[in-house]
């Protein structure tokens, strides 16, 4: 779907962290104590070898949404001149704010990588302390550790691949929004049930770059927990994405909601174009 981020863009960022993670529990077995194993990978998390890894790793992930989000430009862009003029307006900019744009993703996606060995190495470290004070016995523990944590791995690579890529996908649209003009979008959601309610209720409001939304506070449900103000895709675990408003075309329904300064309003076809100014 246009805009949204890529199914295997995600599948293999979250593949190779979990692979990572995997080895840094997996090196647990070869230490006699937590404490070894700590400094192992405080070792390991600063090594040239490493650095090197993370931001492979990250470009990787950086450059394959690059080059999504430059393809949805250029489907956008056959639709009419002024689609194409954006467009070119974006291509030649690569070596500029746009390229500058990629390669800040890059080292902030890199900046998080770096960190996933120690984070691992204190929660074994935390897990191990806390059976200790259980009276459980060392080997153990280490038996338990070798299982349990391979699974939590899985589950915390799956959500630092489907967090990231959304945030970066969002990040890119919106720094090339920033470039061309163009101050707003229409909320999409996944059309799913695994999409949070306010998530659902938010698909098809037009917002601000410049004014983002409170989802759970405009769409309160009493189990839900508040996360401030965010664009699509730009907290934990969300799968929604933004579609850039840039042509009148975009502009189908007779009516909108448009959320302005925390509230929705209900605005004719003409009233919305008038306001996005395309």
């Amino acid at each position: 779907m246009l805009w949204q981020a890529k199914r295997r863009i995600e599948q293999r960022y979250q593949n190779a962290i979990h692979d990572l993670l995997q080895a840094c529990v997996g090196a647990y077995a070869k230490n006699t104590s937590a404490e070894e194993f700590e400094q192992m990978m405080r070792m390991y998390a600063s090594s040239e070898a490493f650095l090197g890894f993370a931001n492979s790793l990250a470009e990787v992930m950086i450059t394959g949404l690059f080059d999504d989000v430059g393809r949805s430009w250029r489907e956008a862009a056959h639709h009419n001149m002024q689609g194409r003029e954006l467009y070119d307006l974006l291509i030649n900019d690569l070596a500029g704010a746009r390229g500058e744009a990629m390669h800040r993703m890059i080292n902030e996606n890199a900046s998080l990588i770096r960190t996933l060995p120690t984070s691992v190495a204190k929660q074994v470290s935390e897990y191990t302390m806390r059976e200790a004070l259980k009276g459980r016995r060392p080997e153990d523990i280490e038996v338990e550790i070798t299982k349990l944590f391979p699974r939590r791995s899985k589950a915390r690579a799956k959500l630092i691949a489907r967090t990231e890529v959304a945030k970066a996908q969002t990040a890119l649209i919106q720094s090339d929004c920033e470039l061309i003009g163009a101050g707003w979008y229409i909320w999409r959601s996944t059309h799913d049930q695994r999409a949070r309610y306010s998530h659902q209720k938010m698909d098809g409001i037009i917002c601000s770059w410049r004014d983002p939304p409170n989802p759970e506070k405009l769409f309160p449900e009493p189990r839900s927990k508040p996360y401030g103000e965010y664009h699509p895709g730009d907290t934990f675990n969300c799968r929604c994405y933004p579609e850039p408003l840039v042509m009148k075309s975009q502009i189908i329904q007779n009516t909108y909601s448009v959320c302005i300064n925390g509230r929705l309003i209900i605005m004719k076809r003409s009233d919305v174009i008038r306001l996005i100014a395309v």
